[in-house]
Formats: structure tokens, C-alpha cells, sequence
């Protein structure tokens, strides 16, 4: 696994999509996200509740700043949708962890995508950057548990060509991938 250091730094660069920008996510973007974020709909197989104001959303994205766990045995990376129109519509995430029983690094997956964008590929589109950016860092073992009732996030599981396992999670059922044993195609000339 790459260092800390290093890891930091890159997770402060934004990452590019055809129609999405994603930002490192800071507490600055609390009072753009609240009203996102607030809607109950959004929660309902999460087991999470809303945040109850955009205070408390402030707290917990300033907590999520240090990009790292308390203990320090996970990297926490956040970044914030944007559309080209500078438009906040959900966040993505990966948690980055060294396993003790594992000798390869793993990532944990998650995506938030607002109501009113949610049905149109976004969740997709900046997962699969995120997926290829972790890919290229070495991270090539992901996992995402998704509630067994949450079609559009399974949906999206399928589009990363994740695999539903028989593991289940605190109700939820984890998918993963492997992306060191994707077969590239073969190019003829």
C-alpha cells in the first residue's frame, strides 16, 4: 500500500468524468449538501438517519477531513459530485484498509446520489472513476454491502461488474470486485 503521505496528497486532486467533477469533500460543501442529504427518502435502506441540520452535517464532514481513521488503520477518501453546471448532487466514498488476515490492501465502497439525479448513470459513471483511480494505486479489492432491497444500488454494483457474494453484513449484502483478475481484451492489428 502507498504511504500515507502520498495518498493524502492525491486525495486532495479532484478526479475527472464526462459530466461529473469530483471534489475532495471539506466541510465547505455542508450547506450546499444539507438540502441533499436531509431528504428521507435517500436513507431508507442505509439504516442512517438524515442529518439533522447542516450544523451537524458540518461536524461530520470536518471529522472526515483528517482522511483517516482515529486509530489510523483506515484512509478515508470523500469526494462531492459535481455537475458541469457546478451543481453538488451526492458524494462517493472509499475507506482503504490493510486487513490483518489479508495481504492485500481492500476497499470499501459507497455512493450517495441526490433524488432528483438518481436514474440517470451518475453513480455509475464516478464509481467507475473512483474504481480505476484505486485500481491505479493498487488498490485492486473492493467491496460494497448494499441493503438486498436497494435495486438502484445493486444496479450500479452490476455496472462496476461487482459480484453478489453470499456474505451478509448488518442486514446487507456485500458485493466485491477484483480487479487484478479482469481479462483486458485482446487488441489485433
Amino acid at each position: 500500500m502507498m504511504n500515507l503521505i502520498s495518498l493524502s496528497v492525491q486525495a486532495e486532486q479532484p478526479l475527472f468524468t464526462p459530466r461529473l467533477t469530483l471534489v475532495p469533500q471539506t466541510r465547505g460543501h455542508a450547506e450546499a449538501l444539507f438540502p441533499i442529504l436531509e431528504n428521507p427518502l435517500l436513507h431508507r435502506y442505509t439504516g442512517n438517519n438524515p442529518p439533522s441540520s447542516e450544523q451537524q452535517l458540518f461536524q461530520w464532514f470536518t471529522n472526515l477531513e483528517s482522511r483517516q481513521s482515529p486509530k489510523g488503520d483506515q484512509l478515508w477518501f470523500n469526494w462531492v459530485l459535481m455537475t458541469d453546471t457546478d451543481t453538488p448532487i451526492g458524494y462517493v466514498q472509499a475507506t482503504l484498509s490493510q486487513p490483518k488476515n489479508k495481504r492485500k490492501p481492500l476497499g470499501y465502497l459507497a455512493w450517495v446520489i441526490g433524488v432528483d439525479w438518481q436514474q440517470r448513470g451518475y453513480a455509475t459513471e464516478a464509481m467507475q472513476c473512483v474504481v480505476g483511480w484505486l485500481d491505479s494505486l493498487g488498490f485492486c479489492h473492493l467491496q460494497a454491502s448494499i441493503h438486498p432491497n436497494n435495486v438502484g444500488s445493486q444496479g450500479v454494483a452490476r455496472n462496476l461488474n461487482m459480484v453478489l457474494t453470499s456474505e451478509v453484513i448488518d442486514g446487507e449484502q456485500v458485493w466485491t470486485l477484483d480487479t487484478a483478475a479482469r481479462v483486458e481484451p485482446l487488441h489485433q492489428h
